[in-house]
């Protein structure tokens, strides 16, 4: 029978990615084809298997495997292969549907961004390489469990953050804090305003000003971007309590869910088994001790009499 073949090309953020890494990867499996994986289309803007060793499954390729090469125009995209091949783009520029059914054709394509909680099923079956380990590590600004962390997006998911630190204050004050962000303006106006009541650790170099997302603004060092990000990603899966932001439309940040999926399944960045069920179990009794019996935080705007405040609450992990 003659090898037949899904090009799997994820866009968006990392959770964008890595959830259409693990639909590609289910189709793979289930259809018998070799997912061919080049993740230079989204975030990242490289080879994700620079960063981790993967272990998803199935078999993976990268297109130079077997002479691939890859054109895209403004509403087809083509597959080169000693014979050309174009594929339609649809109305939001993307190739969804092929992963939908099944045939004998060699190629099948899945072109697509959007996020959802399947990111973590592909994340826990990739290992950071030694090199991505040891660029953490280097970039880390606290080494134990002892603090909490907020995570708060404001370029392209805006967010009304002054509110929004206002309902967190009581959950922070006087501790240890980690502040992720993708704009330095939030940075700057929680070290003006809390530096005085907390320690605040900043984990990566300064954000940008011009509202332009992290993901997509640094193509100049994509490498330490990339580092940066996952950086950012891992020291929020290590607090000892998480929160996250909603944006002003309500709607989370696909970068948040990853990270509170993570924080109670990661055991270590350079341990064998990166997600062990069972280290979840011994950090969930450890936080029992310190009373943290909720670990994971959302703030979200709700209307209250006509106006507008935050609610913060626990939420699923």
């Amino acid at each position: 029978m003659t090898e037949r073949f899904l090009v799997c090309l994820p866009m968006g953020g990392f959770n964008d990615a890595l959830n259409q890494i693990w639909r590609c990867v289910s189709y793979s499996k289930k259809t018998n084809r070799v997912m061919l994986l080049d993740t230079n289309y989204c975030g990242l803007s490289d080879d994700i298997q620079n960063y981790f060793d993967l272990d998803l499954g199935c078999e993976v390729g990268c297109l130079s495997d077997i002479g691939l090469q890859i054109k895209i125009s403004p509403n087809f995209l083509e597959l080169y292969d000693g014979y050309n091949q174009k594929y339609a783009l649809d109305e939001n520029n993307t190739i969804k549907r092929q992963i939908l059914s099944d045939s004998d054709e060699k190629f099948r394509v899945h072109f697509a961004y959007g996020g959802g909680d399947l990111g973590i099923k592909a994340l826990e079956r990739m290992k950071p390489n030694r090199n991505t380990q040891d660029n953490i590590f280097k970039r880390l600004k606290v080494f134990d469990q002892n603090y909490v962390a907020i995570h708060i997006r404001n370029t392209d998911m805006k967010t009304s953050y002054r509110a929004a630190f206002n309902a967190l204050e009581k959950h922070f004050l006087n501790k240890r804090v980690l502040l992720c962000s993708d704009d330095q303006n939030i940075v700057d106006y929680f070290i003006k305003k809390y530096s005085f009541y907390c320690e605040i650790f900043i984990t990566c170099t300064k954000r940008n000003t011009d509202g332009s997302t992290l993901h997509l603004s640094s193509k100049t060092n994509v490498q330490m971007t990339n580092y940066e990000m996952l950086t950012d990603l891992y020291s929020l899966a290590f607090a000892e309590r998480f929160f996250f932001v909603d944006n002003i439309h309500g709607s989370r940040s696909g970068f948040s869910v990853l990270a509170a999926h993570m924080l109670r399944r990661l055991n270590g960045i350079g341990t064998p088994l990166p997600f062990d069920w069972r280290s979840r179990g011994q950090v969930f009794m450890q936080s029992m001790k310190k009373r943290n019996f909720f670990r994971i935080w959302r703030a979200r705007q709700v209307n209250y009499f006509g106006g507008q405040k935050f609610l913060v609450h626990p939420t699923y992990e």
